[in-house]
């Protein structure tokens, strides 16, 4: 098929082979977007945080996902090569607790049942022990956004954690949870 332009023919094909190394491009630029998109976009809680100061007992590093009325935290397990995820429903209700120790979020206790609910900036979990030295008590536990989302500080009965936004080119170099 030729079409004439300014008294040249041009062959579709040759505007073919023109746009070639072009097209070749777009699976690249979406992989990227797919890839750096989440990363550009993480406000709020929705993120990687990386401990500042506080309880020994908490992860160094976590990916917290906030949405769809559900929280979501995964952070590496000490010691071992694979990773721990906790879901919790924000609803204010109480569930049941089918989570074992969990190292991290919950400090190695064991729970019977636990409520969360999100007000804004702050994350409150309502937790009832079954052994250890709260049993039987409800355990709050507060997660916080200051210094305009840009530091989270969980506290709870006995400490105060502060942790800050990974920066975004992090993910360039490590592989975060």
């Amino acid at each position: 098929m030729e079409q004439e332009k300014d008294g040249r023919f041009l062959k579709v094909r040759d505007f073919a082979s023109y746009c070639a190394p072009l097209l070749a491009l777009v699976p690249c630029v979406i992989w990227l977007l797919m890839w750096m998109l989440p990363v550009l976009t993480e406000t709020g809680f929705n993120g990687v945080w990386l401990k500042k100061t506080g309880d020994r007992f908490l992860p160094d590093v976590m990916r917290l996902r906030v949405g769809n009325g559900r929280f979501k935290e995964t952070f590496p397990v000490r010691y071992r090569a694979e990773f721990e995820i906790v879901t919790l429903v924000l609803d204010g209700h109480e569930h049941a607790w089918t989570g074992g120790g969990v190292v991290g979020l919950f400090e190695g206790e064991m729970y019977e049942s636990y409520s969360a609910q999100l007000n804004g900036g702050t994350l409150s979990v309502v937790t009832r022990a079954n052994e250890g030295p709260y049993k039987g008590d409800a355990i709050l536990k507060q997660w916080m956004l200051q210094e305009d989302g840009h530091e989270l500080v969980i506290s709870n009965p006995s400490s105060e954690t502060v942790y800050v936004h990974a920066p975004w080119y992090r993910a360039f170099f490590i592989s975060d949870p």
